[in-house]
């Protein structure tokens, strides 16, 4: 935020718009910077929550604007009921004004367009869940994306409020706190305000009540503020999902790797491959999955418990037997066509022909087929094991029968 322009200009400015995934602090981010250059714009600020994500309905941006006209002089009677010509006086009354505008929260570039300023010296800044990239694409606005906090800052959070005398006397219970709050602001302040409430309980009590996907949401919950928990701002970001993106989402949940590939997505869902990386695409725009490398994707520790919460709520019982079994099946196959190109010598188990959508990924060599195998690995161990949680043995062994060549050369086991 520091390096946004401020500086007058001949020009309006583009409106620069910080997004990020749910918890991590736009808003607070926000407001803070612009009580700081609040000196650099004399004739004062706007603000308005747009209300895009969370209980309440999005704002009616005729409602702003009506309120915004308020503040700058005009009378009730003045203000038009129509929003194109509310827009038009808005922009009037700022002509030749330096005025600093946050627009909070904003639900889509349509909802944020009529707030814009027609006049040079103005700045905007908008907050949103989503990307918003039509205000990049038409208003040449600068994103700024949040991350989570690095492990340091979590824990300095941490210190700040639990206090430096407990805090130094269970140091490594921080970093594991702040690992299993997944480094968000908003769950780290609740985990410690947890711990100011419960001085009884040491804080390796607390990070052992993190550490694990049962019960992990409804430790980082506010008692006398249920819209406060974790759980509730986390739904803001999926309730503003459409079906498609929804239902994979939930069922990213119950792949039981650390990440997952556009391929493996799209068995999961039964769906093609273009239709899951559209979906992907979706859900990383709504920051409820992140793309660490190209055409891999992966959903924090809070938001796959959230997701499998969802899952077993939302999807029939038959559904989520079904949706794990194709993606199971997949990775059989994926790893059969590797294995055999790995060992063709070798007796390989007898497949049936394998699915034709979403299909398997090329791997026309030793090498691709090695480097296949590299990048799975972990997520071919947990399925593995995740079949023979679920009664599909067959899928299990066959897994492991495919993948012996690749660990003697490799001289690993999965343990």
């Amino acid at each position: 935020m520091a390096g946004l322009p401020v500086q007058p200009s001949d020009r309006v400015r583009p409106p620069p718009y910080v997004n990020e995934q749910s918890g991590v602090g736009k808003t607070a981010l926000a407001t803070r910077w612009a009580h700081q250059v609040a000196s650099q714009f004399p004739d004062g600020q706007l603000y308005a929550s747009l209300d895009g994500y969370g209980p309440a309905r999005p704002a009616d941006p005729q409602e702003v604007l009506s309120r915004f006209l308020r503040a700058l002089g005009a009378a009730a009677a003045q203000i038009p009921g129509d929003l194109s010509e509310a827009a038009a006086l808005y922009r009037s009354l700022l002509d030749g004004r330096r005025l600093l505008i946050v627009l909070d929260n904003a639900a889509s570039a349509e909802q944020v367009r009529p707030l814009l300023p027609g006049a040079a010296g103005c700045l905007v800044i908008v907050t949103s869940l989503r990307g918003l990239p039509g205000l990049g694409a038409r208003e040449g606005a600068a994103r700024v994306t949040l991350a989570p906090l690095a492990p340091a800052e979590a824990i300095q959070l941490l210190r700040m409020i639990t206090g430096p005398a407990r805090a130094g006397a269970e140091p490594s219970a921080l970093a594991d706190i702040a690992s299993g709050c997944g480094l968000l602001p908003l769950a780290l302040r609740i985990a410690a305000e947890q711990a100011v409430d419960r001085p009884q309980r040491s804080l390796a009590w607390l990070a052992g009540q993190l550490a694990s996907a049962l019960g992990r949401l409804d430790t980082l919950t506010v008692d006398d503020d249920p819209a406060t928990s974790v759980r509730a701002v986390l739904s803001w970001s999926y309730r503003s999902l459409t079906a498609a993106p929804a239902r994979l989402f939930r069922l990213i949940g119950l792949h039981p790797g650390p990440d997952i590939s556009v391929l493996a997505a799209a068995a999961l869902a039964g769906i093609s491959r273009a239709h899951a990386q559209q979906l992907l695409h979706e859900l990383t725009d709504a920051h409820l999955a992140e793309e660490p490398v190209p055409g891999r994707y992966r959903l924090h520790d809070l938001l796959r418990d959230y997701a499998a919460e969802i899952a077993a709520a939302d999807e029939h019982p038959d559904g989520r037997t079904a949706a794990l079994r194709q993606l199971l099946t997949w990775y059989l196959h994926a790893t059969d066509a590797a294995d055999r190109m790995l060992a063709p010598a070798k007796r390989h188990v007898d497949l049936p022909a394998p699915p034709t959508e979403p299909g398997l990924a090329a791997i026309p060599d030793y090498p691709a087929a090695l480097a296949w195998c590299d990048t799975e690995q972990a997520n071919l161990a947990a399925a593995i094991e995740a079949a023979a949680s679920h009664s599909e043995s067959d899928i299990a062994w066959k897994l492991q029968a495919a993948l012996r060549f690749y660990f003697e050369t490799r001289h690993q086991w999965p343990r």
